[in-house]
């Protein structure tokens, strides 16, 4: 339905894994079957390092947008592609960041969205440096499944969370791909509505305070809150 896929990447080619032709041998192997366990390894990783600063671990959706959050740039243009998604995981940057927001100088928070609220955080930003704001959320299930149709033009998002970032009156939107058009670099002029993660990026932001903001078109499903987590570095 043309959202972002895949997410994140990594090394998938001539990793050295272990062989099944005997208990001490290793082979060379290559594909997702490299590269997912080596996400989720990852993951595993950061998931230990959070607990062990705040003795809880963090939501799923919390996990997911950090690592995307701190992803490295792959692909011909800048933001996201229908190729390598987000970038290449950088676990040492989604660490630093935990450790950054136990310092109080990053924001990961898990909140919640109630039916027709909206949610709003101030961040201070040093001068040069990029701002980054993402959030990310557990979608609820679509009221069907594909049964087969390839690049179907339904949107299957249920809860469609907006964020967006503004200060003095300039408004700042997420990433977005057409999926009509899989080869047009991703751009960031308009909300997302695909997607069950959201990233802006400001490249060179000013000193001043900036204002986020995470609201939802239409209802939320049933009228429920829905839980969201929001990450800003």
């Amino acid at each position: 339905d043309g959202r972002i896929k895949p997410e994140i990447v990594t090394k998938g080619v001539a990793v050295m894994s272990t062989d099944s032709s005997g208990n001490s041998d290793y082979s060379s192997s290559q594909g997702t079957s490299m590269a997912s366990p080596a996400i989720a390894g990852n993951a595993l990783l950061l998931q230990q390092y959070y607990n062990s600063l705040n003795t809880s671990y963090m939501r799923a959706a919390t996990l997911k947008g950090l690592i995307l959050h701190t992803a490295l740039e792959a692909g011909d243009d800048p933001g996201p592609d229908y190729m390598f998604g987000f970038g290449l995981i950088n676990t040492e940057a989604a660490a630093n960041l935990i450790t950054a927001k136990a310092n109080q100088s990053a924001v990961i928070e898990e909140v919640n969205l109630n039916n027709n609220a909206t949610y709003t955080k101030t961040i201070s930003v040093t001068a040069g440096k990029p701002l980054v704001v993402s959030i990310s959320w557990t979608d609820p299930a679509y009221v069907s499944s594909n049964s087969g149709t390839i690049d179907p033009t339904t949107k299957y998002l249920v809860n469609d969370l907006d964020v967006r970032v503004t200060r003095n009156g300039v408004t700042y939107f997420p990433w977005t791909l057409n999926p009509a058009v899989v080869w047009q670099a991703a751009v960031r002029n308009a909300d997302n509505s695909r997607d069950n993660y959201e990233k802006i990026e400001i490249d060179a932001a000013a000193t001043r305070t900036y204002t986020s903001t995470v609201t939802h078109k239409g209802n939320l499903k049933s009228g429920q809150p829905q839980n969201f987590s929001l990450i800003a570095s």
